[in-house]
């Protein structure tokens, strides 16, 4: 179940959502609800309408919106009112005063209005209560169409924690259903009507003109305030139904495309496109002028500081500024529902992932944008493929153009695929990963997303490279993105790409709900040094011998993955046959594992031959647990320096180990001295000290700032050769450094 949460501003339980929403967002994952945004809302009707219909026209097939807080959200409330009316189906009120009456079975002039209409001032939404929540405050669960809106009183009044309100109410209200119109009179929520029925006696008197035939009169007859009741209820409705259409359909798209060209117009320029990649270079192959741009930044950035970049995909709707906001985080997205101006938007704007930092010098630089069925925003990246790549939109759209204020720059297109969000879907791919430890880990990723790729694109990377990933939503599986990389062209490089090589990938990775869905065998997918030499990667063209930890890029630690195996093997053994499967041969997914520090872990995952072996039961070892030990779900943890050998078993005796390395870095450094005078042709022992004193790697190295007034040898022995003055540094294997200034006096 899809969940939406929208705090009402002022109250407590907002800011006690914000601080424990990762722990609640995990909480509720377990019960397999999946909060997908939060945001704040202002304590009035007005905005509270806005963002429930901004929910239910989205694309994020949201089933559940919370609305928390506010210090009248209760019985009577306008709040409480407003959700009310909102979840009243049309005519409810005149077809539960028809059920209460049985129908009039008088007409005459002189029939007086029944006095149930009098004492029957409310109308009933389709709601329900949801029971005390503390302190009398009472929960509500609203039914507006498909979607649930789940109403709570703010922590103030209930004396109740947030996220426990949160969890004990989606839990109840996903037991709830809609009410049938003929049990709202009964079990559906009161609210007060506007227009107010009166018992007195009358007589019909003669009507005429429009408003008499429209608006309740004294004197009518209750069947005719009802009949008006129902046509004004009917009018309002279309009303409201039109303009929440027309702003969608019409104004809010017709508001982004024009704030969109006025902002082209504002920042264009005569200068011609030319990115930095293509500009003259000298014999070094540096660029010899300073990188321009065809975009006006001067004037982009007066509009708005946070924009850090133009993002186009020639030939299609893209052509958005990309924004970036350094308060960002995992809970709050501020440009997700605003444009450039800060102003609400249901387009929202392109913007820079949080993980990506430095934002547009980020190794990966992580942009979203929302999936628009109009076509708007990255809606065209679906264009590269949905189930299998489109090799003909690829060809006409394979570079991106992604300029910032360092000048213009083409971006070659190296991977087009699909992941998902979802823990049910299979193990969740971290691509959301925006600077890496380490060359080695970089091609890893590198060699993941090309896996996994519906295209596969003749382009060259190494780990000199840099990345830009666009991320939208999309609908092949629930909570499901669509994903385009590519590569920032090298100094001197040309944009050109030998489209003629580019290929369907026949076999690309999926989540595990594809194959659960239509068949086949996930492709086996290793590292990126395992496939580099068994010849498996021919797009590889830097310089080898990366060094560093291959992560695995997986997000949810080991007890997950465990209890999601032993439910996936549940399910199975339950729908197979009686027969057993038994394991030819297992394997680790790494044959030898580093660890850079004590203290780190990693988890080794078991690949089984065949992969529906029966019994997949297995019993861990160690060779040496005091550098590596190993728990029942894989999970090894360095325990000190050194090397140790990991072994899993299977209960047939298949055996398949890997070779844990387990590295103890320095971790400080002192020096004797940090500043020395001395005369020249003298020398001074200079000291350093490292620790722990069990570090892997204990190597220094020495270096002179100014080799002319003072050298020093890699023992740390400095030398005065002329006066003046030098900085002498010691590095550590690991880049800790000290310094130690020293002055070269004359002889005197």
């Amino acid at each position: 179940m899809n969940i939406g949460i929208y705090s009402i501003r002022g109250g407590k339980g907002g800011k006690e959502l914000k601080q424990g929403l990762p722990k609640l967002m995990t909480e509720l994952n377990r019960r397999q609800f999946h909060v997908l945004y939060t945001n704040d809302v202002e304590n009035d009707p007005e905005s509270l309408l806005r963002a429930v219909s901004a929910t239910k026209t989205s694309s994020d097939n949201i089933d559940t919106v919370v609305v928390l807080g506010g210090n009248d959200q209760k019985s009577g409330g306008k709040l409480y009112n407003t959700l009310c009316q909102l979840c009243s189906p049309d005519f409810t009120p005149a077809k539960q005063y028809i059920n209460s009456l049985n129908q009039e079975k008088s007409e005459a002039d002189d029939a007086q209005p029944l006095q149930e209409l009098k004492s029957n001032g409310q109308s009933r939404s389709n709601a329900v209560s949801l029971g005390d929540v503390g302190k009398g405050c009472e929960a509500y669960c609203f039914f507006y169409g498909k979607l649930r809106i789940v109403a709570l009183p703010d922590s103030s009044a209930s004396g109740v924690a947030a996220a426990e309100m949160i969890k004990e109410a989606l839990d109840s209200a996903s037991l709830r259903a809609p009410l049938p119109l003929d049990s709202l009179g009964e079990m559906g929520l009161g609210y007060e009507i506007t227009q107010v029925i009166d018992g007195q006696n009358g007589k019909k008197k003669k009507k005429g003109g429009f408003i008499k035939s429209v608006i309740p009169m004294k004197g009518d007859r209750p069947a005719e305030v009802i009949r008006k009741l129902i046509l004004i209820a009917a009018s309002l409705t279309f009303i409201i139904t039109a303009g929440f259409l027309i702003n969608y359909l019409v104004i809010q798209p017709m508001l982004n495309d024009s704030m969109v060209d006025e902002l082209r117009d504002t920042i264009s320029t005569t200068e011609p496109r030319v990115p930095v990649n293509e500009q003259p270079t000298d014999a070094d192959g540096e660029v010899d002028e300073t990188p321009k741009s065809s975009k006006d930044w001067d004037s982009i950035k007066e509009i708005n500081d946070e924009i850090a970049a133009w993002l186009t995909i020639p030939d299609t709707q893209i052509d958005y500024p990309v924004l970036y906001h350094e308060g960002d985080d995992i809970d709050d997205q501020y440009y997700l529902y605003k444009d450039v101006y800060g102003n609400y938007s249901g387009y929202g704007s392109l913007f820079i992932d949080y993980r990506s930092k430095g934002d547009v010098d980020a190794k990966n630089v992580i942009i979203h944008g929302h999936h628009m069925r109009d076509g708007r925003m990255f809606q065209n990246l679906m264009g590269y493929g949905i189930y299998s790549g489109d090799l003909d939109y690829y060809k006409e759209h394979p570079v991106i153009y992604f300029d910032t204020p360092e000048g213009d720059a083409d971006w070659k297109i190296i991977a087009v695929y699909k992941t998902n969000t979802l823990d049910e879907h299979g193990e969740y791919f971290d691509y959301l990963t925006g600077s890496f430890n380490s060359d080695a880990e970089f091609m890893n990723y590198v060699y993941l997303i090309r896996e996994r790729s519906l295209i596969d694109c003749p382009v060259d990377v190494n780990e000199d490279d840099q990345l830009l990933s666009l991320s939208t939503c999309s609908y092949e599986y629930s909570e499901f993105r669509t994903v385009v990389v590519a590569r920032k062209c090298r100094p001197g490089e040309s944009g050109d790409i030998d489209l003629d090589k580019a290929r369907v990938n026949p076999d690309p990775l999926w989540p595990d709900v594809y194959y659960s869905s239509n068949g086949g065998t996930k492709p086996k997918v290793t590292s990126f040094s395992q496939a580099y030499e068994a010849g498996e990667i021919d797009w590889y063209d830097g310089e080898g011998d990366l060094k560093g930890y291959e992560r695995a890029f997986t997000l949810h630690d080991a007890a997950d993955a465990a209890a999601a195996q032993n439910r996936n093997s549940s399910s199975s053994s339950s729908s197979s046959s009686s027969s057993t499967i038994k394991e030819k041969s297992i394997s680790f997914d790494y044959d030898e594992l580093t660890l850079d520090s004590i203290g780190s872990t990693a988890r080794l995952t078991v690949i089984w031959n065949p992969d529906n072996t029966s019994d997949k039961t297995l019993k861990w070892t160690t060779s040496n647990v005091a550098v590596a030990d190993i728990d029942a779900d894989g999970v090894v943890y360095a325990m000190g320096s050194g090397t140790a050998e990991i072994t899993a078993q299977t209960k047939n005796g298949k055996v398949a180990r890997c070779k844990v390395t387990v590295h103890q870095p320095v971790t400080e450094m002192s020096i004797n001295y940090s500043g020395y005078d001395f005369y020249e042709g003298t020398s001074i022992q200079l000291t350093a000290t490292v620790s722990p004193s069990n570090a892997t790697d204990k190597s220094l190295t020495w270096s002179s700032s100014n080799p002319s007034v003072a050298r020093v040898d890699q023992n740390g022995l400095v030398t005065g050769v002329s006066p003046g003055h030098a900085v002498i540094t010691v590095k550590s294997s690991n880049n800790l450094t000290l310094t130690c200034e020293v002055n070269i006096l004359d002889v005197p």
